[in-house]
């Protein structure tokens, strides 16, 4: 014990020094272990406030159609569409697919999950996502939102990153008593009956599908002539085109449809698609699709197409 005592006398400064130290790093640890857990603290405040800023926010006004959207209603379809986003985050596929229109199911993704996955997750989700929500279109088919998918990076850059964005157009729409969802700028499409027949020439519309930019038209046409018929010279893209109420011409996509579909034999029944550059935001209806040239004979056509004699028609047929 005297040797200690001793010890100690002959070597104070350096012992208490020593505790020193000791105590000194003490305080340090515990001061930046404090420091860490605060800054985490922050951080994750941080990425609450952003989130909330750009994903809890309920549209109150259509953008393009200039209608209020209810409280009610807005805060219901923001819900739907965040589910779905939350599924595909998730990757619980079924739950996304399932909640899409049957219509869309069908002729979106081909009536297979496997295609709603590998055209529509696979391409937007590959990293999880948030979303911007804008009231776009109020209509009678449904309420149309634009919604824009950001990258989520937050936790790794304290932000949103300035990587892959997409946009789309989801319209919430009432199916068979559930509330249901059509994407990928997909609207909605009706079976129609419409038919024109002229000069042995019979042209059905089946049915329109209806997207944000564009229509499609299922057309079957009926040839009950002698002769091959030619539905367009394809010399420029209104040959066939849409017309609206106010009598105004939208172009079809022709360079789309391959030249044998415009070719009709001898008693022949074709079925093909005609897509027309007319919006969903347009504020007219569509009112005909006309096919201004018909030639009635093809093979006279391609022996001289120039012969201002050649026979041809113009059909008319209302939607």
């Amino acid at each position: 014990m005297r040797r200690l005592i001793k010890y100690f006398n002959q070597n104070r400064k350096k012992i208490l020094l020593i505790v020193l130290v000791i105590v000194f790093l003490i305080i340090l640890v515990r001061v930046l272990n404090y420091m860490v857990k605060t800054n985490i603290q922050e951080e994750r405040n941080s990425i609450s406030n952003v989130q909330i800023n750009k994903d809890t926010s309920i549209p109150d006004e259509a953008i393009i159609s200039g209608e209020k959207i209810s409280e009610e209603k807005a805060s219901d379809d923001k819900k739907m569409i965040e589910n779905f986003v939350q599924a595909c985050n998730e990757k619980d596929y079924t739950k996304a697919y399932n909640m899409l229109t049957d219509d869309c199911k069908n002729i979106v993704f081909s009536g297979t999950m496997d295609s709603f996955v590998k055209n529509y997750c696979d391409l937007i989700f590959q990293t999880p996502k948030t979303y911007q929500l804008e009231g776009w279109l109020d209509k009678v088919q449904g309420m149309t939102y634009k919604v824009t998918y950001l990258e989520d990076n937050i936790l790794a850059t304290g932000g949103i990153s300035e990587g892959l964005n997409y946009m789309d157009y989801i319209t919430v729409i009432e199916e068979n008593n559930e509330t249901k969802l059509s994407i990928y700028n997909f609207i909605n499409s009706y079976e129609l009956s419409k038919i024109e027949s002229k000069n042995n020439v019979e042209i059905q519309l089946n049915r329109e599908d209806v997207y944000m930019d564009y229509v499609i038209y299922t057309v079957t046409v009926t040839n009950r002539n002698e002769n091959t018929i030619l539905l367009s010279n394809n010399i420029d893209n209104k040959q066939i085109c849409l017309l609206d109420s106010n009598n105004s011409e939208y172009i079809s996509y022709l360079n789309e449809i391959p030249q044998f579909n415009l070719i009709i034999n001898k008693g022949e029944k074709k079925q093909f698609t005609i897509k027309f550059g007319k919006g969903y935001s347009s504020s007219s209806n569509s009112e005909y699709i006309r096919f201004k040239n018909i030639y009635l004979d093809y093979n006279a056509y391609v022996n001289n197409p120039n012969d201002e004699n050649l026979q041809k028609i113009q059909m008319d047929i209302k939607i």
